[in-house]
């Protein structure tokens, strides 16, 4: 899938107010495509769970999802396990710290914490 199929989900994601799962797992997402799927989901109502494992994410996808995640309540379960170049800690602080925090599972399997 990519960068250009994560766009192309992000789409979807603005037309479709029934999904609740998102799994993309392992379909080389790397930044980028975070970035655009974290804009799409940021007025989204409907998805709860989301897996993005397996991808090619960094810190700078953490601070995308930080940021989702301080706009977006409906949330609970997100995944990023298995993606080796993300070295977090700082970070994750944002979503921690949030006073709206609303996840009820975060998932780092495999993740560098510093």
């Amino acid at each position: 899938m990519g960068d250009e199929g994560s766009h192309l989900v992000a789409e979807l994601i603005h037309k479709n107010g029934g999904i609740t799962e998102l799994q993309l797992a392992r379909n080389r997402i790397s930044d980028d495509g975070v970035k655009h799927l974290c804009s799409a989901l940021k007025e989204n109502t409907s998805i709860t769970h989301i897996d993005l494992s397996g991808n090619l994410l960094t810190h700078h996808s953490i601070s995308y999802i930080n940021d989702l995640l301080k706009e977006n309540k409906t949330i609970k379960l997100f995944n990023i396990s298995g993606n080796a170049q993300i070295v977090c800690g700082k970070s994750l602080d944002g979503v921690f710290s949030n006073e709206a925090f609303s996840l009820s599972g975060l998932t780092l399997t495999r993740t560098v914490l510093n």
